[in-house]
This record gives structure tokens, sequence and C-alpha cells, in this order.
């Protein structure tokens, strides 16, 4: 069971076959080609999304390069447009997501340098993105905009997974306490699922427990959240009556439609906790019926690794005779797979290779002027990307 990620970040993708989103990004690119039709900030949206699927391949150097491309690519766009507002907010995210494949490496320190945006405040010089210049004015006028809630946003969470990461969940616990005190507006509920993360990671259950009840006239999604965490922290207690208790309630209230309401990639994430808290208790009726539901979802929104997934923990409740029938379905679901995580699980080769990743690391170079070359391989494309 998943302990060190967030429940309640609703920014979530669904997530299709590789291939087929490598294409669609690529062709999302090519059409940006050409003089007059150029988006900025939809190329940008599409360079981010290009360097996700390179990490979600496996290859977080590919990854790191088409980061850095961008940032390339930003300044040279920022170069001729100077005191562009729109031209400078397109840094952030690839900076950002620098420092997500720095926790990926486990380089924790250096990935929280890349988190504290909003804390900056520039005095003479400018904010250094990489080669992204930013000068005291612009950035001022950018944290005074929107872009201030949502830096904020990636203060908390990002900075807090990156603690989550290392295990130093007491630090996580200081770092929430004092951020209370100094930004009353970062969400309420994302610091408390992040108390309730660290408490458990601590071993502490029955706190953990206590903070997750300590809530009520919550939405849904805070509600279902919560429960499901004191369901876990009353697995680890041992109080079996009290989880079938909750159990009960939640998987009557899921596949009654309950979780409707949610994003398809927050529902499957709370139905994936659910059954593992199922399984924990040995209620494997429960359980199956829990990853069946959860399967049908992930179908309906083809979402590749949670169909795998899925029929994987459904195989482990049923009987031997319905084992082959879901791994007859899983298997071609498999092949057809270029999710390193899944393929690791299953313990097979990761960072598979097809056209399309090429076709897409191609479209990537071509729309940043170069920058980024298209070498089928795991190490570092592109001029002066190291």
């Amino acid at each position: 069971m998943r302990t060190n990620d967030f429940l309640l970040v609703q920014d979530l993708l669904c997530r299709p076959p590789l291939q087929s989103w490598a294409r669609s990004i690529q062709e999302g690119l090519e059409s940006e080609i050409g003089p007059g039709r150029q988006n900025s900030t939809h190329i940008a949206s599409l360079l981010n999304l290009a360097a996700f699927v390179e990490i979600l391949r496996g290859d977080k150097n590919a990854a790191k390069a088409i980061c850095e491309a961008e940032l390339a690519w930003v300044a040279s766009l920022a170069s001729k447009t100077a005191g562009s507002l729109t031209i400078s907010a397109l840094a952030i995210q690839p900076w950002i997501n620098i420092g997500r494949l720095l926790r990926i490496d486990g380089r924790c320190q250096e990935a929280l340098s890349h988190f504290d945006l909003v804390l900056k405040r520039p005095d003479r010089e400018p904010l250094l993105l990489g080669p992204c210049r930013i000068q005291e004015s612009e950035w001022e006028d950018l944290l005074a905009s929107d872009v201030s809630l949502n830096l904020w946003n990636v203060y908390l969470v990002d900075s807090l997974k990156t603690y989550f990461r290392c295990r130093r969940f007491d630090v996580a616990l200081r770092f929430i306490a004092e951020l209370r005190e100094v930004e009353p507006r970062c969400h309420d509920n994302l610091l408390l699922e992040g108390q309730i993360i660290s408490q458990i990671g601590l071993g502490d259950y029955e706190r953990s427990y206590q903070l997750a009840k300590s809530r009520s006239d919550q939405d849904v999604l805070d509600t279902v959240v919560l429960m499901l965490y004191q369901a876990q922290c009353l697995t680890e207690l041992d109080r079996h009556d009290d989880v079938l208790t909750l159990t009960r309630d939640l998987k009557t209230f899921a596949l009654l439609g309950g979780l409707d309401a949610l994003s398809p990639s927050i529902a499957m994430r709370c139905l994936e906790k659910l059954g593992a808290v199922l399984e924990r208790i040995e209620q494997k009726v429960q359980a199956a019926q829990v990853y069946e539901y959860a399967y049908r979802l992930a179908v309906t929104v083809n979402d590749q690794p949670h169909e795998i997934s899925f029929l994987r923990a459904l195989a482990r409740q049923v009987r031997c005779e319905e084992k082959q029938k879901l791994e007859d379905m899983r298997l071609p679901l498999l092949k057809d797979c270029y999710y390193n995580d899944v393929l690791q699980s299953e313990g097979l080769s990761g960072q598979r290779w097809c056209e399309a990743f090429g076709d897409l690391r191609s479209a990537v170079s071509m729309v940043t002027r170069g920058v980024a070359a298209t070498q089928p391989d795991s190490r570092p494309f592109g001029v002066g990307v190291h």
C-alpha cells in the first residue's frame, strides 16, 4: 500500500498506452511548427508532457534534457519579447520538473531548491531559472497573479513529497507547522494529509487515526480520503471490527457510484487503497468487488497501468480456475506496455523503445530549434545538455 503520496492532489492524469500518448503529443507539437502558427503556452504544455512521457518510460536523462531544452527555448523567446509575463511564466514548470527528477534520484536537498520559488524575492539581481532570467519587477507581478497560488501548492506538496522520499517525516512535520503559521492561504486539507502521512511514516498510527478523525463537514473527496486513512490506521492498530465497519461503508458508497463526483484518476487511487485495506484484513470477496469495479473504470478512461494492476489484484482474490482468464486478459496489455514502473513491478525489462518515442524526440528537437536531438537510448540528448 502506498503511504508516501497524496490522495488529495487533483491534477493527476489518466495514462493511456504510452506510445499512443507520445504520438498525440508529437502531432500536437508538429501542428505548431510554422511561421505565425506558434502558440507558446500550448507548446510549453506539450513539452512538459513530452518530458513526463520520458519519465514514465524510465529515461530520466531524456526527461531532464527536454526540460533543459524547454528552458533554453523559453529564454530565446524572452529575449525577443522582453517583459512578457506570459513568456516568463513558461520557465516555471520545466524548472519544477527538474526538481522532481532530482527527487527521483534521491538528491533531496537539490530538489527542494526547485520548489521554493514562491519564497524568492530577487533584489537587484534577476531570478535565474537555468538560462531564463526573470527581473524583479516581472517576478513581483507574477507573484501578484494567479501563479502565486500554484507556487504555494508546489512548495507545499513537492517539498513534502521530497521529505517523504528521503524518509524525513520529522522534518516534514516541522515544515507543516511552520507553513501553517507563515501562509494561512495554503490548502489546509493538504497540510492535514501531509501530517497524517508523516505520522504513518513515523509509525504513530494512533496519532494518524486521530488526525484523520479530526475533520467533519468535508466534501466528498476529503471525506473519502480521511476515511481511507482511518481504515489503514485501524488495520495497523488491529482494530478488526472497526475496520470492517468502515470498509463496508466505503465499499458500498464506492460501488453505488459515490466516487463519480471525483476525477477518474483520483477515484482509481482511492479504490486501490480501499482494495489494499480489504486485502490486509483478508476480505477477499469484498476486495474482488472493489478491484473489479476499479478495473471497469480503468478500461472506461483508458488508463493502461491501472488496468494491469487491477487485473493482477483481482487475480489474487479469485479461485485458481478464474486466475487464468484474468491472466489471459492481462498478458496482451503487458506486451503492449511501455510504463517502466509497471514493467519493473512485473519483473520485466524496462525502458522499452518504439518508433513513437523517436518521433516525439524529433518533434521536440524541431520545436526547440535543435536544442534536443533524437537518440533512442538512455543517454542525455541535445546540444549543451548535461
